[in-house]
């Protein structure tokens, strides 16, 4: 190891205890607001009828999280993610005959319970849960797709 590189190598390790310290930690409460601010929006927009992919993609994704995150949370908060994704199907459904999202009643109230559990485990996971939860949702769509093929 040359000196160049073992001066590198300390400046690295150095700072590694930010980053483990960061990411124990809860997330700043303004980003935990613009997420939640993001995911309501797109809330909003399906329950008026949009036709805009990216709303469903957003709220799809944050249920998906959200559903990783609850398996180690509680029975009860997988149960309402779970619910919250056949209600998301139907909502899909609806697009495909109507080209226009939208909820029927039970599954509205089931996707608002979804976003109001979603917005607790946001604001209570540390940044590393939360990074860990998307990779996963990321590759259980991953094998999702390659078993629809």
């Amino acid at each position: 190891m040359n000196s160049l590189h073992r001066t590198a190598s300390r400046a690295k390790r150095t700072t590694a205890w930010i980053d483990v310290i960061s990411s124990s930690r809860p997330p700043p409460e303004d980003h935990a607001t613009l997420v939640m601010n993001r995911v309501r929006v797109a809330f909003e927009a399906l329950k008026n009828g949009t036709t805009d992919i990216a709303y469903f993609d957003r709220l799809a994704a944050c249920i998906n999280v959200g559903l990783i995150r609850s398996e180690d949370i509680d029975p009860l908060c997988e149960q309402t993610m779970l619910t919250a994704i056949q209600a998301m199907g139907r909502v899909d459904d609806i697009f495909g005959r109507h080209k226009r999202y939208g909820f029927h009643g039970p599954d509205l109230e089931t996707v608002t319970d979804a976003v109001n559990l979603y917005e607790e485990i946001l604001r209570n996971s540390t940044p590393h849960q939360m990074e860990a939860a998307v990779e996963e949702s990321a590759r259980r769509m991953i094998v999702q797709l390659s078993d629809e093929r």
